[in-house]
């Protein structure tokens, strides 16, 4: 079965029309929920998705990423009965973050949801990219990989050189790239769009996590909200 993706939202933070950046990937049967900000939720449960879910992956805890999550492993639990939500985790380190964040809202939440080590999922692979979005903040962007194709996903990320470097040194030279993009200079938790058309030559990029109605005339890599097989 081919590895797809899904978008169910593509912008940022403040870019209420987009919705949060998140996506579905789906490969041998499995879909992994990519994020899951406070417009996720909602969203998953107007296009009926809730229910075809079978775990999530967070690339930090910044609200537009992380902020509908303890209401998706609710419903899982409570209302689609379907037992506990699996969260894949890249490192013990992050897995602690994660739980201390969701205990304010669930209280106990191992009682909801399992982690589950990335390790047992051996088609995605973490990229630390700590510091990269916010000084101090722990974020991760993800390679998933198939027979037939390879791509990654960024989070947020304001330093695309230094995740184009780790991809070239992981051997996916030439993987399609869903990156974040912003088209404000100077910025710096976030890639501007004239830095990552330098890496065009090696790599298929396509931007998502901005306001598609602001991009500007001269700006060649493609937004992912613009691309049907994408959205949805």
């Amino acid at each position: 079965m081919a590895m797809k993706i899904q978008f169910i939202g593509t912008g940022g933070a403040f870019d209420v029309a987009f919705g949060n950046s998140a996506a579905i990937v789906e490969h041998d049967g499995l879909r992994v929920l990519l994020d899951c900000g406070h417009s996720v939720f909602p969203e998953l449960v107007r296009k009926g998705l809730v229910d075809t879910l079978d775990a999530v992956l967070l690339t930090h805890l910044h609200d537009d990423h992380a902020g509908s999550l303890s209401t998706l492993i609710f419903y899982y639990n409570l209302v689609l009965k379907k037992g506990k939500l699996q969260l894949i985790v890249p490192s013990c380190s992050f897995q602690a973050e994660l739980e201390e964040y969701l205990t304010h809202s669930l209280r106990k939440p191992q009682e909801r949801m399992q982690f589950v080590d990335i390790g047992n999922y051996p088609f995605i692979e973490p990229i630390d990219t700590f510091g990269h979005h916010v000084d101090g903040m722990q974020t991760w962007a993800y390679v998933f990989k198939s027979l037939r194709s390879c791509f990654v996903y960024s989070g947020d990320n304001g330093r695309p050189d230094l995740l184009f470097e780790k991809i070239r040194l992981m051997g996916h030279t030439g993987a399609t790239v869903f990156h974040d993009i912003c088209f404000t200079a100077g910025v710096s938790a976030h890639a501007y769009y004239k830095d990552l058309m330098g890496f065009q030559q090696d790599f298929k990029i396509w931007g998502y996590h901005c306001d598609a109605h602001l991009n500007p005339d001269d700006n060649t890599i493609p937004l992912v909200f613009h691309q049907p097989s994408f959205v949805g």
